[in-house]
């Protein structure tokens, strides 16, 4: 709760829930989270345990005229099953029906349509065929923006055209935000830039347009014994700070080694 409420103090409103984490602590877990979150101010959204029954738990946010639609998956659970008396619950990537249910009821609703993608092997900065493929097909039915977590490193983006030409953006991994892994490349993270244009024409109709996508990269720290974690964009990261980091020395040329040797260099921003 003190996470939230401070993610919520500085900027964020849109939370996707559905990760391989989900069902650690069973059914009241489901529950207690589900309530955490309805208690949330008004203007925060949040995505990934539906309805077992139904799987219309449709949420959709406004911005500035453009309406934007969002669902979240998960690949896995870690070998945990859905809980047996829970009713609510994630969809798995596999689940290719429902998912297909769901985009299909929220397209004509929204002008974006974002999902989120828990995905990938944990510490490769390689993108698997099985995300490549899914990507694919998340293009191929109109999804527009694809963000994906889990690896815990960042992999790379780039621009998908789908089956009826339909243009889609997928940033495979972001890496780590603000953490306290034991690994160099786990302090290196991107956060998402991208611009939305919306365009009405005389008759009503509308078009938005996906602008110059960036990974912007942050970098987390923390002291000996995992003490004052705290992120800083990389603009602001010094070399004076990486000598002094918990576990090891990050340096800025190593930062950029890992960021140009993962994600295509049109989409860095070192700024």
């Amino acid at each position: 709760g003190d996470i939230t409420d401070a993610l919520y103090d500085i900027g964020f409103r849109v939370f996707s829930l559905s990760n391989n984490h989900s069902y650690d602590k069973g059914a009241a877990g489901i529950d207690a989270s589900r309530e955490h979150w309805a208690a949330m101010p008004d203007d925060v959204v949040s995505m990934g345990f539906y309805n077992l029954e139904t799987y219309d738990d449709y949420v959709y946010q406004t911005v500035n005229g453009i309406t934007f639609g969002y669902l979240s998956y998960t690949e896995h659970t870690n070998g945990l099953p859905t809980p047996s008396s829970a009713t609510y619950g994630v969809v798995y990537l596999s689940d290719l029906d429902i998912i297909e249910q769901q985009i299909a009821a929220m397209r004509p609703n929204c002008d974006v349509l974002v999902v989120s993608c828990h995905w990938g092997v944990e510490g490769s900065h390689d993108v698997a065929d099985s995300q490549r493929q899914m990507a694919q097909w998340l293009a191929d039915h109109d999804v527009d923006l694809i963000i994906g977590t889990h690896p815990h490193v960042t992999q790379t983006a780039e621009w998908l055209t789908g089956a009826e030409g339909h243009t889609s953006f997928v940033a495979y991994s972001l890496g780590n935000f603000l953490n306290a892994q034991s690994s160099p490349d786990n302090m290196i993270g991107a956060v998402l830039d991208i611009t939305f244009q919306k365009t009405t024409q005389s008759d009503g109709s509308s078009a938005v347009e996906m602008q110059d996508p960036k990974l912007h990269c942050v970098i987390s720290q923390y002291e000996d014994g995992w003490k004052n974690i705290r992120e800083y964009p990389y603009s602001a990261y010094t070399d004076e700070l990486g000598a002094a980091h918990g576990n090891f020395t990050l340096t800025r040329e190593y930062i950029e080694s890992v960021l140009y040797g993962s994600i295509d260099e049109q989409f860095v921003a070192l700024d």
